[in-house]
């Protein structure tokens, strides 16, 4: 600020226009709430330039910086251009300050500017603010007018937001697909949403802001939301413009993949808002998950298939000391589908599948990469006889089940366990070593378990 207009507005730098100065500072670039409600006294009355920024007591007041906060977190560029400090009683001073607040770190040409009043009581060494009153220029007000009066006349505030909301109405209905708007606030409160978007839904514009008490949250799938408060943070911090994959529930109750990319910005009364476009990637994303799916499950089964079997025991190798490689051999499994047909023995692979799963934890892998072979990864086991058990377990569910419908195929197990404590190598070398083992039971019987490995112990 320049001697000519500290001249020019009167203004004493004093303490109380530091301690308004500040307060603002932790505020906006410091980001600290603890700091900037230490300036605030206990029943401190914010008047926002919202209908509904109004706090009363610092508990609120500290709510309005918890919510806000949590929107953007990051600094918010800023300058103060003008200032004014008057005192209006003992102890009680007033203060205003012209804050421009830029969009970007950039700053740049999009900012707003706001105007801020606070009354400050200053007692001793002790300095609290007792009110703030944020406002931001309307349109309306001719350059002549104390207050807005022509507005009343030349002017009617419903007709511009009938007129707004209609222009809205054209430009959504031209967009070959879904359109939102709101506010990052909590929940994100809808200000407007197409019809397009509606029927997609399902809903009618009533029946959707009933289910969604008029915030898209409420209908966002619950593992989606994350994803989307992070994709949208990070936008705030690098830029306005997001892109985010989510689902939507349907009036049915089925969810309906979303593809939106957004941009946000501040409204006229100074708010976050943010407006986007949407497109429905429901069939996309289907294939996507199945093409994912296919990539790592036995289409059969359902288990793992080779390759996701071969990943995710190469990375607990890199984690781990310990685990127990099983593979896995029907005996005499042409005998089934001989003697009962191919569907018996599809049926069989899938039973086998179901007892593997059955008894070891879901962290174990599982998987089938052949015909009739299945191979099994305990991992972080210390103890040969907690993986004996497990496979005594797996045999005598496949034998009972076997027993019960296919027993004249005389159908059984034949597996080979390599343990160690120190893994080493790959998958395809635990492989080499449990495989050597499977096909040693064959040889001498079948039906059968042999476990090998640095404990030096064979079953």
């Amino acid at each position: 600020m320049t001697e000519r207009n500290m001249r020019d507005w009167n203004v004493s730098i004093t303490k109380r226009s530091r301690s308004t100065e500040a307060i603002f500072y932790e505020y906006l670039e410091n980001r600290s709430l603890q700091n900037a409600l230490l300036f605030c006294a206990p029943d401190i009355v914010n008047i926002g330039a919202g209908d509904k920024n109004i706090a009363y007591g610092k508990q609120q007041v500290k709510q309005l910086f918890e919510r806000e906060f949590a929107r953007h977190p990051a600094p918010v560029p800023h300058d103060f251009l003008e200032w004014r400090e008057s005192r209006v009683a003992e102890h009680l001073y007033s203060c205003y300050t012209k804050v421009r607040i830029y969009i970007n770190e950039s700053r740049g040409e999009d900012f707003f500017d706001a105007r801020i009043t606070t009354l400050v009581c200053c007692k001793k060494d002790t300095e609290q603010i007792l009110q703030i009153h944020s406002s931001v220029p309307i349109t309306p007000q001719e350059p002549d007018d104390f207050m807005p009066l022509h507005y009343r006349v030349k002017y009617s505030y419903k007709s511009d937001l009938q007129q707004k909301k209609k222009l809205v109405e054209i430009l959504t209905d031209l967009i070959p697909g879904g359109m939102v708007g709101g506010y990052l606030e909590e929940g994100y409160p809808i200000s407007f949403i197409n019809e397009e978007l509606l029927q997609w839904l399902g809903y009618t514009y009533d029946e959707f802001i009933e289910v969604s008490e008029g915030k898209l949250e409420n209908i966002i799938n619950p593992n989606d939301k994350d994803n989307v408060k992070q994709i949208i943070g990070e936008a705030l911090q690098k830029g306005n413009v997001y892109e985010v994959n989510y689902r939507l529930r349907k009036k049915s109750g089925e969810y309906l993949w979303m593809y939106e990319k957004g941009k946000t910005f501040f409204d006229d009364m100074g708010c976050m808002a943010y407006t986007a476009v949407l497109l429905d990637v429901s069939e996309s994303m289907v294939q996507k998950e199945r093409l994912e799916r296919d990539a790592c499950y036995d289409n059969l089964t359902g288990v793992f298939n080779r390759r996701k079997a071969i990943c995710d025991v190469e990375e607990y190798l890199q984690q781990e000391k310990s685990g127990a490689f099983c593979v896995i051999d029907i005996d005499n499994f042409k005998m089934v589908n001989d003697l009962y047909g191919h569907l018996a023995g599809d049926k069989v692979l899938c039973q086998l599948a179901k007892i593997l799963k059955m008894y070891v934890r879901k962290t174990d892998i599982v998987a089938r990469i052949g015909e009739d072979e299945f191979v099994l990864y305990l991992h972080n086991v210390k103890e040969d006889t907690i993986v004996k058990k497990r496979i005594d377990q797996i045999c005598s569910a496949f034998s009972d089940y076997i027993a019960q419908r296919y027993a004249l195929s005389d159908a059984s197990l034949s597996i080979g366990v390599w343990y160690c404590e120190k893994q080493t190598g790959s998958f395809n070398d635990l492989y080499e070593k449990a495989d050597a083992l499977m096909y040693s039971v064959k040889k001498s019987g079948k039906n059968s378990i042999l476990l090998s490995g640095n404990v030096g112990q064979t079953l």
